[in-house]
Order: C-alpha cells, then sequence, then structure tokens
C-alpha cells in the first residue's frame, strides 16, 4: 500500500478512531491504522471476515458489515483481488473488556484476550447506519472505489459457527433494486414489550439484532431526521413505561429530558447512541418500580421525591411534610420497608447517577459532583469510594 493511502487512513483515523486494517488473503496485515490494529483484529479474525465476505458472495463494488456478538459491527471491502479492508469494531454502546472477552474466546487466543478486550473497548460509539456511512468514506480513501450505502450489506457473522446443512442468514441492510420498506411491525413492538416488562437483556437482544427496513422519512435533512425518529421511539417507549408501572409524571419528566437533550445534539451517531440509551433507562425504571411496588404509599411517595428531586437538597423535614408523617415516623417507615436509611438511600441513589455520568459523559469530577448536590468534591469522592470501593476516577477508566 503505497504512502498516500496511509496518510489519508491515519487522517480519517484521527477524525473519528476507527480503526483500519488492509490485509492479504492470507489474514496478513499490509497497513495497520493505528499501529497496535494486530491486537484489536487477531489472525483469526481477520481470517473469519475475509472467510464471510466471501461466503456471501460479495465484490468490489458490494462491501459488507457484519454483526458481532455483542453488538458490535465490522466492515469488509476487496481493495483488489489479493487484499481486503477491515473497517472497525464499533457499537452502539459500551460494553466491559470482560464482556468483550468472553464473546472472544473463539477466534482470540488465550494471550490475546485481555490486550483485544482493553482495545475494543476504546473504540468508538456508533449506530450501524452511521457506521455504514463512514464505511463507505473509507472505502474510497484507501482504494478509490466509491460505494453507495444500498450497496452495502448487514448480516450475521457466520464464518465463526457452523455452516453445515445451514442457510446462510442474511439481510439486506439496502437494497439498490428495490427500495426497503419501513422497519417492521413486529420489530418495533417487540423493542416496546421489552421495556414494557422491565428485562435490560431483552431489550439489548433485539436492539442489536439486526434487521431489514428503515424509519419513515420525515425530512431530508439527516439530523432532522434522526430527531424525528428519536422523538417518535421516545413517545411510545413513555407510553410503554407508563403501561409497565412507571408513574406518569416520572415518565413524563424523563421523557421531557431526553428530548432536550436530543434537540442540541447535531451528530446522528450521538442521537442515535441516546436512543439506546433512553430506552434503557426506561427499561431500568420499569423494573424499579416491580421491584418496589409492595412498598406503602409513604415510603413511594419519599422514592418517588428523592427520584424527581435528586439533585436538589432533600431533608427528612421535606418527606415528613410531604407524607403527613413525622419525622421519626416517616424516617423508621422507610428503613424498615427499604433497609436503608433515608440518607444512605440518597447517597446510593447520587452515586448511581453519578456512575452514569462517568461511564458515558466527560463531565468533570467537579460538575458531576456540582451536579449532585454534594457540598465539595472531597465529599463527592469520599461517598463514590464508600458505595463502589473505588474513586471515581478509577471508576471512569475502569468503564
Amino acid at each position: 500500500m503505497n504512502e498516500t493511502c496511509r496518510e489519508l487512513l491515519e487522517t480519517y483515523y484521527e477524525t473519528n478512531k476507527i480503526p483500519v486494517c488492509i490485509v492479504g488473503q492470507d489474514g496478513e496485515i499490509l497497513l495497520s491504522v493505528p499501529d497496535q490494529e494486530m491486537e484489536i483484529l487477531p489472525e483469526q479474525f481477520r481470517l473469519l471476515c475475509i472467510q464471510d465476505f466471501q461466503l456471501q458472495k460479495r465484490d468490489r463494488e458490494h462491501p459488507l458489515v457484519l454483526a458481532l456478538e455483542p453488538s458490535y459491527f465490522v466492515g469488509v471491502a476487496q481493495m483488489d483481488p489479493s487484499a481486503y479492508l477491515i473497517f472497525g469494531p464499533v457499537s452502539p454502546v459500551r460494553h466491559t473488556p470482560e464482556e468483550i472477552r468472553r464473546s472472544s474466546i473463539p477466534f482470540v487466543s488465550v494471550e490475546q484476550l485481555s490486550a483485544f478486550g482493553t482495545a475494543v473497548s476504546q473504540t468508538p460509539l456508533m449506530g450501524c447506519r452511521v457506521f455504514v456511512n463512514a464505511f463507505c468514506v473509507a472505502c474510497y480513501l484507501a482504494g478509490g472505489i466509491y460505494v453507495p450505502g444500498e450497496s452495502v450489506f448487514l448480516c450475521n457473522n457466520t464464518a465463526a459457527s457452523d455452516l453445515s446443512g445451514k442457510e446462510l442468514q442474511r439481510e439486506s441492510f439496502y437494497d439498490r433494486e428495490e427500495p426497503l420498506g419501513h422497519t417492521s411491525y413486529e420489530y418495533e413492538t417487540g423493542l416496546m414489550d421489552a421495556v414494557r416488562s422491565g428485562d435490560s437483556e431483552l431489550l439489548k437482544s433485539r436492539v442489536f439484532q439486526p434487521y431489514a427496513g428503515r424509519a419513515g422519512k420525515m425530512s431530508n435533512d439527516p439530523i432532522r431526521q434522526e430527531r424525528y425518529v428519536f422523538l417518535s421511539v421516545l413517545t411510545s417507549a413513555t407510553r410503554a413505561a407508563i403501561d409497565g408501572g412507571v408513574p406518569q409524571e416520572e415518565a413524563f419528566s424523563l421523557s421531557d429530558s431526553f428530548s432536550l437533550r436530543a434537540d442540541t445534539m447535531e451528530d446522528e451517531w450521538e442521537i442515535s447512541v441516546l436512543m439506546y440509551e433512553m430506552l434503557l433507562t426506561f427499561c431500568r425504571e420499569v423494573a424499579r418500580y416491580k421491584l418496589t411496588a409492595g412498598y406503602s404509599r409513604p415510603v413511594r411517595q419519599c422514592l418517588d421525591y428523592i427520584l424527581i428531586h435528586l439533585h436538589e437538597t432533600i431533608t427528612l423535614d421535606m418527606l415528613a411534610n410531604l407524607t403527613g408523617m413525622c419525622t421519626k415516623a416517616i424516617s423508621q417507615k422507610f428503613r424498615q420497608e427499604t433497609g436503608l436509611s433515608v440518607r444512605h438511600y440518597i447517597k446510593e441513589q447520587r452515586i448511581g447517577e453519578a456512575k452514569q455520568l462517568l461511564s458515558s459523559t466527560d463531565y468533570s469530577y467537579i460538575d458531576i459532583s456540582n451536579y449532585l448536590n454534594f457540598c465539595t468534591q472531597s465529599h463527592f469522592i469520599q461517598a463514590f469510594r464508600e458505595v463502589t470501593g473505588m474513586t471515581p476516577q478509577e471508576y471512569r477508566e475502569r468503564n
């Protein structure tokens, strides 16, 4: 590969941090960006990507995107008869190195598991549709191949499984000859059923399953289109959460919060990631309310109030006035039913939200401390260590 190709791919990598390598038919790396690509994509993995490309009968003008467990996408394109471009992996959601290592055992040696899990956990978050667009650009930079999105196909990884006696399953991500229809009703209801039941694992499996179809066209502007899709799904998820037991006021407050966040975003992939976060948040709220359904009305009132006012000062006197009980009575009742004091419960809820902010945002520790109403940053760090056993910095580095 010439030096110009390398420089173009290195510049492209600096803009999106998506790993890319060009390999020969035998899986040997001819070019790697970044240089440690050999750790990110082991030889066995590279060979399986090439094998899938050939099994799916793809060619130079029709690249392939593989859907891998756990919810990762990898692009494979042919540069010439003896060279292939492998782009990725990326995922719409952050996975822990341990989750990645468990799913990588079939094609990663024991010696490489740790390095592979760490490297892949640092790749960017990106939805499938945006990944396809980025992949098309990489094909052009690497080999001068203009590939429209309609020519890219999405399928499950098949080479790593036993193919004997099985029909290869391939779904068209785009179809050049005939435009795709809308996303199926069954797919949409499947997502909402998972939210309604509060089953996070079911939600994850349904979000990341390959599917044909696309959302109805509501705007010619891609960002506005993505926002409209987000708001449509948000409306359905809010109703599903209420059906699942989340109080209307809380569900609507969450809906308003996510709507405002989406309104400020200017990248399609950010909105796509936010959509997954939104669905998972509603799903977890349903699960939480199912677990606490047996609480008495006063304790339920306290829990609801704490959740809504988590970023404000909350005192026992406020909760007593809310429930019409004296401070001693509501304190005892709260501890009896939840197993925690009011103060300890509030601290755990704030640290839970801090964990979400540390793993999914770049907010500074002082910003998070102020946002969650800790009196000082040192108090926040101390409380975080008491609940999690680690400092905020240690938690962010691990997640």
